[in-house]
């Protein structure tokens, strides 16, 4: 404001205008800025030639912006000034993001109704100079100046309308090339959402590929959010005729919600998932490894744990001891384990082959989680027990991510509990 007070003997004359600023802009110096722009462009603040000074009228420039509580209002009282054109160009370019490629943006405006005479370029090129956008170094992208500018360009006219974004976000989901489409993801997926809600397979799986790339980014609420829309978007009828999709999104969902800690939601999702008889138990086996993850490392429960797994494989045909002949159980295993871990030549330790039978994948993951949960509740012969059947599968089936466990464990109970250095 100094600025515009210059060689006036009165250095208070300015403070109305101040004050009237810093209501309507909070103090924030670009919307400042954005302000004393849109007064002089209605004529509010004009410099006058005669007098050599800045001019204006404190009670009209009140009456006038009275109406433009924010910002926002205020930059969408300038945008609505602008050609057509240049209004929908800026609104396609605000569901993109803060910052987006220019290449998309004319992928965008190719695929609309709304074609104008001046080319994308030509249209940027006005944003520029009106301060709404910067391009980067390489010109081949442009971002907000203000997030604000963004959010004023998507609340009025043709950006209000129910299945614009929606709209956008089809163009771009049909039209960009795969790699930009994946880089794209959240943002394309988000746009769709907008305006998606009745049964859609294929806006189901692009929701799941949205949740497993948030979870790859440990954004564990982002990921849970598309799991649900996902299942949301699934038919009626979605474990008879898209079953595979189905328990992904479930499992997923299950995943991110014990992450996040919502007991309500994994028990409505692991119930549903449970309740189908058709899927095998390696199927189910993700829910059961997410419920014992979060007895064991959300609620510290460790011996429901171990009661929980034990009850799991018992139903699934797999031994596990327990009650007083649990410690002759694991004694009689650790002794037989070490003798078949001397006779297994150095051939399968050189060379180790995968395991792939799917039971026994299902019974080291089980038990892998048995010996955590062992451990913490200080169940020697549990954990023995655990590590000793993890090795035993292992000489029989293959090595799994398990395995590596299972031999350290196996020659730590060895020295500790036989002293029998040569086999560790």
């Amino acid at each position: 404001m100094a600025m515009l007070n210059m060689e006036d003997e009165d250095e208070t004359k300015t403070q109305g205008l101040a004050d009237i600023c810093c209501r309507r802009t909070l103090g924030n110096p670009f919307f400042v800025i954005e302000f004393i722009t849109m007064l002089e462009m209605e004529g509010l603040l004009s410099f006058n030639l005669g007098l050599l000074k800045w001019v204006w009228s404190e009670k009209e420039v009140e009456e006038a912006t009275m109406s433009a509580s924010n910002v926002v209002d205020l930059l969408q009282a300038r945008m609505k000034k602008m050609p057509a054109g240049l209004q929908h160009l800026m609104q396609y370019a605000a569901c993109l993001g803060s910052e987006f490629k220019v290449s998309v943006l004319e992928t965008v405006w190719a695929h609309t109704q709304q074609p104008d005479r001046l080319g994308v370029s030509s249209l940027l090129r006005r944003l520029e100079e009106g301060n709404f956008i910067e391009r980067s170094s390489s010109k081949n992208t442009c971002r907000w100046m203000h997030d604000k500018i963004q959010e004023a360009a998507l609340s009025f006219g043709l950006a209000t309308e129910s299945d614009f974004e929606f709209s956008v976000g089809l163009i771009l989901y049909q039209k960009l090339p795969a790699r930009e489409l994946e880089d794209m993801l959240f943002d394309v997926v988000n746009l769709i959402n907008k305006g998606q809600s009745s049964t859609n397979v294929e806006f189901a799986t692009l929701n799941y590929r949205a949740a497993k790339k948030a979870r790859e980014a440990s954004a564990f609420q982002t990921s849970s959010m598309y799991s649900s829309i996902g299942i949301g978007l699934l038919p009626a009828d979605k474990w008879e005729s898209h079953g595979d999709l189905t328990l992904k999104l479930y499992t997923l969902g299950v995943e991110m919600e014990v992450a996040l800690g919502n007991d309500a939601t994994i028990e409505v999702y692991s119930n549903e998932v449970l309740s189908q008889n058709d899927l095998t138990l390696f199927e189910k086996l993700p829910i059961f490894l997410a419920k014992a993850h979060k007895l064991s490392n959300v609620d510290r429960q460790y011996k429901e744990t171990i009661e929980y797994l034990r009850r799991i494989m018992s139903e699934s045909g797999y031994w596990v001891p327990r009650g007083v002949m649990l410690p002759f159980h694991s004694l009689r295993v650790l002794r037989r384990t070490v003798k078949a871990a001397k006779k297994t030549p150095k051939s399968f330790f050189e060379r180790p082959r995968l395991m792939k039978d799917p039971k026994h994948k299902t019974e080291i993951l089980l038990l892998s989680r048995m010996f955590y949960s062992s451990y913490f509740a200080k169940n020697q012969f549990m954990l023995v027990f655990s590590a000793c059947k993890m090795v035993e599968i292992t000489l029989e089936s293959g090595v799994s991510p398990m395995s590596g466990q299972a031999f350290a464990s196996l020659a730590a109970i060895v020295n500790g509990l036989l002293q029998d250095r040569k086999t560790r």
